[in-house]
């Protein structure tokens, strides 16, 4: 039973379209088998919000919406309000949600899908590195450690898109080497678009160590296989020269720049670059401690702790890649079997060149590494071709694959046999819940409304209400900041056909919903 084992898995790997419709698959049907359990994610976090403004504003045909002539009301964190209304974030993601915001009308299908090709492009990347069998497992431990039940899956902050890219362009390099075909330059220069309009830095850094390898390892007399992806990587710049001008109004000044210019008061989103600027001003308070205290408090204890921030950030990430137990003790085994093999050796200095770079991000999240998400998979399947080397006669990788697949298996069972939503549980996703249930409890008055959120002090927007979509004034919803009674009359009065209503959104506690006016008369009389 046991030594029948390889031969099965050798079965579906060496049939690349079998095992390509396993590893896509797989994720997806299963995420949606337990979506009764786990329903699709409601947006809970700022960034979210941005990214999914992007979606709706490409959804409706633009690359930025026209400025709110009452903009002020609806700041959100990461979004742009002037000179345009548009996300701060790389367009890729937005493009993605609102392909799939179309078709369907669900933003998270784009999160679903682009979850299993990810798992099918790492596939195909460690297949031009190493053997089928050794490919077809690490696509499988990226079905079941990241692409099913991970926050890359239930959030819109992105991840599996800059994954694709990164497999793409890493799983070019040895095919580049080994075949005289355009296909694989091709490949190249579709993964490097994908980094460049999704985490534009960290790609970069990424496709810096790969142009390297490539000077080095590519004799001069082939470079002519790169023309096409010199071809797709100028259009790539030339349409992101484009759409920064249609929201910068600079085809040379980024989105994310135009906003950290107006709101942020660090100078560089890198930790060794940022100083303090001059404090912009806000017009809610919410907004500039977040910036003025939240952010630069964040950056200063980073500063000053270097070795802890990065022996932590590693921790999460390497929890969210590679989990714990024995796979993480099988990470050092496959880098230790590519510094042994001299045509593994390179993949080492790629993570090298991958990780320098993140040691300059602040804030650091897991998914700022997803550009090299291939690797870790590419060590983890590396790290079984070892053991079966060591183990002769004993199918260890297949073992740990079966063992691998089980412990997935059971997982999905835990969660069909557990209770409604039990993984949405922190304070982001609690009062994404209230606030779904303040719009259905809207919704069931009919007609239009508008929301004006009164926060108590020191109450943080990274956890916010105050989220709108492209076309403001045509949601049946508008959710608003309160501010003082003189400023709040010009929205009113704006807004006077609709139903108004004050949220107050406590410290701790559920939000208080009630008509506008009562709340507007008591203060009167007090």
């Amino acid at each position: 039973m046991l030594r029948a084992l390889p031969l099965f898995f050798n079965k579906i790997a060496h049939r690349p379209r079998l095992a390509l419709a396993i590893l896509i698959l797989l994720p997806i049907l299963m995420r949606i088998v337990v979506l009764s359990k786990q329903p699709v994610p409601l947006p809970n976090v700022a960034d979210e919000f941005s990214y999914l403004l992007a979606a709706d504003t490409f959804a409706s045909g633009r690359l930025a919406n026209p400025v709110h002539p009452h903009w002020k009301f609806f700041e959100l964190l990461h979004v742009i309000h002037v000179p345009v209304y548009a996300s701060k974030y790389p367009p890729l993601q937005g493009l993605l949600l609102a392909s799939a915001q179309v078709a369907t009308g669900i933003p998270w299908v784009g999160v679903l899908l682009s979850g299993g090709l990810m798992c099918g492009t790492i596939f195909w990347m460690l297949a031009g590195w190493m053997e089928r069998r050794y490919a077809f497992a690490g696509g499988l431990f990226a079905v079941t450690q990241l692409a099913t039940f991970s926050y890359w899956m239930d959030s819109y902050m992105g991840g599996f898109l800059s994954a694709i890219g990164g497999a793409l362009v890493m799983g070019s390099l040895p095919r580049l080497l080994r075949f005289n075909n355009w296909r694989h330059s091709i490949a190249l220069g579709i993964g490097a678009a994908i980094l460049l309009n999704s985490r534009p830095f960290e790609g970069g850094v990424l496709l810096l160590g790969c142009g390297i390898w490539l000077l080095v390892k590519m004799p001069a007399r082939n470079w002519v296989q790169l023309v096409p992806t010199g071809a797709l990587v100028y259009l790539c710049l030339g349409w992101i020269l484009f759409y920064n001008n249609s929201v910068t109004g600079s085809p040379f000044k980024l989105p994310y720049m135009e906003h950290d210019q107006q709101y942020v008061v660090l100078s560089s989103p890198f930790l060794f670059f940022a100083s303090a600027k001059p404090v912009p001003h806000y017009f809610h308070d919410a907004i500039k401690d977040c910036w003025v205290d939240y952010d630069t408090t964040l950056y200063r204890v980073e500063r000053a702790n270097l070795v802890s921030y990065y022996a932590e950030s590693m921790r999460v990430i390497l929890k969210i890649f590679v989990g714990e137990g024995l796979a993480l003790l099988l990470l050092p085994l496959g880098m230790f079997a590519a510094w042994r093999r001299r045509r593994h050796r390179s993949t080492l200095f790629l993570a090298l060149i991958a990780l320098t770079g993140l040691a300059f991000v602040k804030g650091l999240l897991p998914h700022y590494a997803a550009p090299i998400t291939g690797l870790f998979f590419f060590f983890y399947a590396l790290s079984l071709r070892q053991l079966d080397r060591w183990a002769v006669g004993l199918p260890v990788s297949s073992m740990l694959m079966v063992a691998t697949l089980a412990a997935y298996f059971a997982q999905v069972g835990l969660v069909l046999a557990g209770p409604p939503n039990a993984n949405q549980t922190s304070p982001a996703q609690i009062e994404a819940f209230e606030r779904q249930k303040i719009a259905s409890k809207l919704q069931g008055f009919g007609g239009n409304h508008l929301v004006m959120v009164r926060y108590d002090t020191a109450k943080t927007p990274i956890y916010d209400y105050v989220y709108n979509g492209a076309n403001i004034d045509a949601a049946p919803i508008i959710w608003a900041r309160d501010m003082n009674p003189t400023e709040n009359s010009e929205l009113l009065g704006y807004y006077q056909s609709r139903r108004i209503w004050l949220l107050r959104v406590p410290l701790s506690g559920p939000p208080d919903l009630r008509p506008y006016a009562t709340e507007h008369l008591a203060e009167i009389h007090r």
